[in-house]
C-alpha cells in the first residue's frame, strides 16, 4: 500500500506538469506543485527520504526537457534534504514563521534554478525577480503552508479515530 501511495504522488507531479506546463500566459507566475511536494516529503519524512524523493520529483517534473532535468533533480534533492534537516524546528513553528522559512527556501531554490538552469539570458534580472520569481515564491509558500496544515489535520483526525476505535474495542 505504501508503494502505491508513493507511485500516486509521483504520478500526480507528472500530471500536474502536463496540465500546467512551464509557461503560463501571464508573466510565468504559477504554483510549483513539485516544489510543494519536495517540501512536504522533506518535512514529514526527513532528510534521507527528502533527498531521494526530491531528486526523483525534480527529475520527473522536468524529464521532458533535457537541458533542465539533471540540475532540477540535483536542486530538488538538495532542497528535500534541507527541509528534512529543518523538520524538527518547523513542526514547532507557527504558520507565519513556517511561511517565512518556506519562502526563503523556495526563493533560494528559484534563484539557483534561474542562475544555473535557465540562465540570465531572457529578461532583465529585475523584471525576472520582481515579476516572476517573487510572486511565485509567495504563492508557493502560501499554498504549501496550507497543504501542510491540511495534511497535519488529516493525520491528527486519523490518529484520534484510531485511538477511539481502540478504546471502544477494549470496553467490550
Amino acid at each position: 500500500m505504501i508503494i502505491l501511495r508513493w507511485a500516486l504522488l509521483l504520478i500526480s507531479v507528472v500530471i500536474y506538469r502536463v496540465w500546467f506546463p512551464d509557461y503560463p500566459p501571464y508573466h510565468q507566475i504559477r504554483f510549483d506543485y513539485d516544489v510543494a511536494v519536495i517540501i512536504m516529503i522533506g518535512l514529514y519524512k526527513g532528510p534521507r527520504v527528502g533527498v531521494i524523493m526530491g531528486w526523483l520529483v525534480g527529475f520527473l517534473a522536468h524529464a521532458t526537457n533535457a537541458d533542465q532535468f539533471v540540475w532540477t533533480s540535483l536542486l530538488g534533492g538538495l532542497f528535500g534534504w534541507l527541509i528534512g534537516q529543518w523538520r524538527d524546528r518547523l513542526f514547532l513553528e507557527q504558520f507565519v514563521s513556517r511561511w517565512i522559512v518556506f519562502a526563503i527556501g523556495i526563493l533560494a531554490y528559484k534563484l539557483l534554478h534561474w542562475v544555473i538552469v535557465i540562465g540570465s539570458g531572457g529578461a532583465p534580472w529585475y523584471e525576472t525577480l520582481g515579476l516572476q520569481i517573487l510572486p511565485t515564491v509567495a504563492i508557493d509558500a502560501t499554498l504549501t503552508v496550507v497543504l501542510c496544515s491540511v495534511w497535519e489535520r488529516i493525520q491528527r483526525s486519523d490518529a484520534d479515530s484510531g485511538q477511539s476505535q481502540t478504546a471502544d474495542a477494549s470496553k467490550h
